[in-house]
């Protein structure tokens, strides 16, 4: 009966229970993993604010998110949403038993990004899967979190850095290395030698937001020493019912503390 694809949180909600009653679970949570709390998800919210050090000042002070209320309570309705139709405990799921879930088509939805790609593809080589985005309103976006997730450092003081210069050069030049990338790991390259589009249902449709502009910011590599206290005031939240006030508070404790 799910005829068109979410794209605000009352299409999503809508679109849960019409999988709930037809029997299925809607989301395989990942959130025994600090980074799929800590990071990605809380991300939505720091890419969905309007100035995200004046947020990131009022969360700390512990004053109110002021004009960025409403997409604070977006996304803890997001966050509710989740929990509500996802399996039992969704504090307990780990990466791998989610992606397994996920894969075994024991969910419908699944909190991730496009390096499950490769355990997709070859546990299901045919797997009809896309993406969707994580929406903290009633305004439809199509805008998906993009950043750079990893980057190459070749040690000065190695012995063999000539041969990690080598190494790389081959990587992203050769037929062999530019293969790999993109056909085994599925990345979305920014080099100019990789002009080839990324092969895969969830790769493609994220390098297509990328050059359509429909992307959102990944701003917590900017704070690396939150994302962990981030997690524990989510996961905290999550396994013990408080308000959104409270949880407002111990979230800007946490982020406070040294």
């Amino acid at each position: 009966g799910i005829d068109r694809l979410p794209d605000t949180l009352t299409s999503l909600r809508e679109t849960c229970e019409k999988l709930k009653a037809a029997g299925l679970v809607p989301f395989s949570n990942g959130y025994a993993e600090w980074w799929v709390l800590g990071v990605h998800n809380f991300n939505i919210l720091l890419g969905a604010v309007k100035d995200v050090d004046r947020f990131v000042d009022a969360l700390a002070s512990g004053r109110s998110p002021g004009p960025d209320a409403a997409v604070v309570e977006g996304w803890m309705r997001l966050l509710d949403l989740t929990a509500r139709y996802g399996q039992p405990n969704p504090t307990s799921g780990t990466y791998t038993a989610s992606v397994a879930a996920f894969l075994a088509g024991q969910a419908a939805m699944i909190q991730q990004g496009n390096w499950i790609e490769p355990d997709l593809t070859k546990g299901v080589p045919d797997l009809d899967v896309g993406v969707l985005p994580m929406p903290v309103s009633d305004t439809p976006s199509t805008r998906l979190p993009m950043g750079v997730p990893n980057y190459w450092i070749v040690n000065r003081d190695s012995p063999v850095k000539d041969e990690a210069k080598a190494w790389l050069e081959w990587l992203h030049s050769s037929p062999s290395g530019k293969r790999f990338l993109l056909q085994e790991l599925k990345v979305i390259p920014p080099y100019v030698s990789l002009a080839s589009a990324p092969v895969g249902p969830l790769s493609t449709p994220f390098a297509q937001a990328w050059r359509q502009g429909q992307t959102l910011p990944w701003v917590l590599p900017r704070f690396p020493d939150k994302t962990k206290a981030v997690a524990a005031a989510m996961r905290s939240y999550l396994e013990h019912p408080q308000s959104h006030a409270q949880f407002w508070r111990s979230l800007g404790q946490a982020w406070s503390r040294p």
